[in-house]
């Protein structure tokens, strides 16, 4: 499970002009629920989230999550303790560490789908609707 999120200096994407200066999200255990209007930033915020696990490019200075799944990393050299402690640091090029250990950008992705199924609905459904026709909620969930 994602315990916490932390970005600072988080940027959106290029078609939305929204910046986070900085946010800190303590997560419990269950389904997490994101709503709100369109253009209040529910995208960008679960972009950034997912940019730490490489499922987007970086686009905060720094990134940090923070998961108390249960995983064997010594596969990739990494000593896991209670938790594991992912962060992105970006400035100029982006550096990816696990439990303060520099990995790949592919390592991290192939541990994140250990514990993060990432669906999006034009993968289900190959059309694009209308934003009329969508209500925009992202859901976080643990296993």
């Amino acid at each position: 499970m994602i315990e916490r999120v932390y970005l600072k200096n988080h940027l959106s994407f290029d078609e939305v002009e929204l910046n986070f200066r900085e946010i800190e999200l303590n997560l419990t255990n269950g389904l997490m629920i994101f709503t709100g209007p369109s253009g209040a930033g529910k995208s960008v915020l679960l972009q950034g989230i997912l940019a730490i696990f490489s499922y987007f490019d970086a686009s905060a200075e720094l990134s940090e999550a923070i998961i108390d799944t249960k995983l064997d990393l010594t596969e990739f050299g990494i000593v896991v303790d209670d938790e594991i402690i992912f962060k992105e640091i970006k400035k100029g090029k982006v550096r990816y560490f696990i439990n303060n250990q520099a990995v790949s950008k592919k390592v991290v992705k192939q541990i994140a789908n250990n514990f993060i199924d990432y669906h999006n609905i034009q993968r289900f459904v190959g059309t694009i609707f209308s934003v009329a026709t969508i209500i925009p909620v992202y859901f976080l969930c643990s296993r």
